[in-house]
């Protein structure tokens, strides 16, 4: 999608909403591998249910997806 959305000048952004996404750690991870400039993420500081009553730590989470950060 990333590849697509530059040909047209748009940036592809994933925000932390839930299950995996949630998982800054996991999140970032997914950043580096797809490695585009026009490729990040959209930290929410209040999205970081991983599901089944767990909580990542929003305050690790917002550091690591903020490198990535095309949108707060």
């Amino acid at each position: 999608m990333s590849e697509y959305g530059a040909k047209l000048g748009l940036n592809v952004i994933v925000e932390n909403h839930g299950g995996l996404s949630s998982n800054g750690a996991w999140l970032a991870g997914v950043m580096k591998i797809v490695n585009l400039p026009n490729c990040g993420t959209l930290p929410d500081f209040g999205n970081f249910n991983v599901g089944d009553g767990k909580w990542y730590d929003r305050y690790q989470g917002v550091t690591e997806l903020m490198p990535f950060a095309k949108a707060v």
